[in-house]
């Protein structure tokens, strides 16, 4: 079979895990024998195809009026055009049309589609072939994609993104299937009426395998040490780092902080100087495995309405127990009182009271991790993309009954 993904970045420009998950699955299938194509943006003006690994990478020159994934900061006029560009952008569409006719492949998934636009949806389906659309974020309710603005959650899309939003919903709505890496994300569109009656769905989530085995080499610490409890992911207000600094700066015991990834260097500054405490460790872009070799517990603070929840998946795969807040798809991956922890984050002491709690039972994370470790299998590259492969040849074979009764 000859798929094409499609999503806004690739390696090496790789920034989350939307990237590294489209990756896994592509070369996933490619190992299984299958002809597989991803179509992906750049910010070279030219362009160029490559091969990653048995998958052949188009890198498709962005037609926008800036490269949004710099960290610098644009006037406000500005942004607002290139997210109306982003909404219909028929010359990013017809870039990747041209491709996949020139490809003829027989499937066509669709994935994160910032800088590319909804009208690459239009675009496949003018083609005829079978598409699925993958989920991964709030790309078509939000123009942030998060559901998040000025500290607060969006119950639904405001009036700032409401038309555009309008204008992509139409677009996903007409969709042969939609596949939400979460319950949360796929109920979330189809109770908002962005997915059509007749398009199949599934709930298909993200693919992970330790590359290490997954096996710790350090001993947990014993009655009265402390705990090292970890943050992994980006340094952004919505994801609740200022209030997991705030929890670990007013404990009076052994515990620390050792926190992992990077972000907007204005804040990353303010964070470092706001939160200098020997107590609490910045150590910037980690080795995943490495880091979490090191630390007891990973904690995943986030306000903002995750869609899946790599990193907790990440942990579990290295016998690290997660604590997590209720927002998005992340209680999905969590067995309460199990294999982790699940606080409300709507309420201001739940965290410290959670974190009291694992320091004060902290004999429990072996068999807690034991159990995580176990879960893990469900996420293996193979079976999503077995589940994956189903969903493709149901499509094909749907067209292809369609064909003979026509």
């Amino acid at each position: 079979m000859k798929i094409a993904f499609i999503n806004t970045l690739y390696t090496p420009q790789s920034v989350g895990g939307a990237e590294r998950s489209v990756q896994s699955l592509a070369e996933h299938l490619a190992g299984e024998g299958h002809d597989v194509i991803v179509c992906c943006t750049t910010p070279e003006a030219n362009g160029r195809v490559g091969q990653v690994n048995g998958v052949k990478v188009y890198y498709v020159p962005l037609e926008n009026l800036y490269w949004p994934f710099d960290d610098r900061t644009r006037p406000f006029l500005t942004k607002a055009m290139w997210h109306l560009t982003d909404c219909r952008n028929g010359v990013m569409a017809r870039a990747v049309t041209q491709i996949l006719e020139q490809e003829q492949v027989d499937v066509a998934n669709t994935n994160n589609l910032f800088g590319f636009s909804s009208s690459v949806l239009d675009g496949v389906r003018a083609l005829g072939l079978p598409h699925v659309h993958t989920l991964r974020d709030h790309y078509f309710m939000c123009s942030r994609s998060v559901m998040y603005k000025n500290g607060k959650l969006c119950g639904r899309t405001c009036l700032s993104c409401f038309p555009i939003s309008r204008v992509k919903k139409y677009a996903l709505r007409r969709s042969q299937a939609v596949v939400g890496i979460s319950q949360y994300i796929l109920d979330r569109h189809i109770s908002a009426g962005f997915v059509g009656r007749d398009s199949l769905t599934r709930v298909i989530p993200n693919s992970y395998q330790a590359k290490s085995g997954g096996v710790r080499t350090r001993e947990r610490p014993g009655p009265g040490e402390g705990l090292r409890l970890g943050y992994l992911g980006r340094l952004y207000q919505g994801k609740g780092i200022e209030q997991l600094l705030e929890s670990i700066s007013r404990r009076s015991d052994a515990t620390e902080l050792h926190v992992a990834g990077a972000g907007e260097p204005a804040y990353v500054a303010y964070l470092q100087s706001r939160f200098a405490s020997p107590k609490i460790h910045f150590l910037g872009q980690c080795e995943t495995a490495r880091f979490l070799d090191v630390i007891d517990v990973l904690v995943a603070p986030s306000f903002v309405p995750e869609a899946f929840g790599r990193t907790i998946v990440e942990a579990m795969a290295h016998e690290v127990p997660v604590i997590a807040s209720n927002r998005g798809g992340m209680p999905e991956l969590i067995d309460d009182g199990r294999d982790g922890f699940i606080y409300d984050a709507n309420d201001p002491g739940a965290l410290d009271r959670m974190v009291d709690h694992v320091v004060a039972n902290h004999d429990l994370l072996d068999g807690m991790a034991q159990v995580a470790a176990a879960k893990v299998s469900r996420f293996l590259p193979a079976t999503i993309a077995a589940e994956y492969l189903s969903l493709y040849e149901e499509l094909i074979a749907r067209q292809d009954n369609t064909r003979a009764l026509g």
